[in-house]
């Protein structure tokens, strides 16, 4: 169950960057984030106002698990705001197979916190990070400054570093005692206001009404697979749910190479075959 939970938030993550992809050229990134999110936000709360059960368990965690919810929430929005800004300072090239690494960190850390992962499970996690690095690498690295690609290669790291730390901290403390559906509400409830101080005045003016459904589209697919990870989470594997959650990034390119035209190359479908073999090797784990 975690094998299929952490592939399904892979899928939607991916569909949520590719749409994203659409959406911020129009909109420019930020903004795409903020009105998707709002989406996620009014489906989530509709939900636990139709679903009392999953908000009374959160009422009656005790506060270190709201703390620790909070305190995820904030660390996850500083490694969505490090990993634009790895995408506006350098070449994705760059910034993509490096925060693809938060799979990678969140592991050790389960793994040092004592969740228990065979070698066949470690050797999957492995060939699995290999994989997605190397299916999120361009098949053309776009050439910048030195300066430049360092800068990125620093907000990318900072990005994964807090992701990674992030949904350890919620698999670990938060979800345990609030459920799926709470420590996923906290991050887009959270996100919002955080992203109104950012882009100030530049909110407006809003999209039109025809942009609408991609962004809900974002919203959606985003908050489907957070519940998704989450839900893997609270199945104790928070390993190997977390790398194949990195998966993402993979997917993303897939999208943009079946609707967009764009060419894989020789090493992205090579990686192809380095993911599955991960994927069977932790599946045996």
């Amino acid at each position: 169950m975690a094998t299929l939970l952490g592939l399904a938030a892979a899928l939607g993550w991916g569909l949520t960057d590719f749409l994203a992809r659409l959406a911020g050229d129009r909109l420019g990134a930020t903004r795409t984030m903020l009105f998707g999110q709002a989406s996620a936000v009014l489906v989530l709360t509709l939900w636990l106002a139709a679903h009392p059960d999953d908000a009374r368990l959160a009422l009656g965690a005790p506060l270190w698990a709201w703390g620790a919810g909070l305190l995820a929430a904030q660390i996850n929005l500083a490694g969505t705001y490090t990993l634009i800004r790895g995408m506006t300072t350098g070449a994705v090239a760059v910034v993509a197979p490096v925060t693809a690494s938060y799979g990678a960190i969140a592991a050790a850390l389960a793994a040092l916190s004592g969740e228990a992962i065979s070698r066949a499970a470690w050797a999957g996690i492995g060939l699995t990070v290999l994989g997605v690095a190397c299916m999120a690498w361009p098949a053309r690295a776009t050439e910048g400054p030195a300066p430049t690609r360092g800068a990125a290669f620093a907000w990318a790291l900072l990005s994964a570093i807090s992701f990674g730390v992030g949904f350890w901290v919620q698999g670990a403390f938060a979800v345990p005692r609030l459920g799926a559906i709470v420590p996923v509400w906290l991050y887009y409830a959270g996100s919002v206001p955080t992203l109104l101080l950012v882009l100030g005045r530049r909110v407006a003016p809003l999209p039109a009404l025809g942009q609408w459904p991609m962004l809900a589209g974002i919203g959606l697919s985003g908050a489907a697979a957070y519940l998704a990870f989450c839900a893997g989470l609270q199945t104790g594997a928070l390993a190997v749910v977390a790398v194949l959650s990195s998966l993402s990034s993979g997917i993303c390119v897939l999208l943009a190479g079946l609707f967009l035209h764009e060419r894989l190359a020789g090493h992205q479908w090579a990686s192809v075959a380095v993911i599955i073999a991960g994927l069977a090797l932790i599946n045996r784990g």
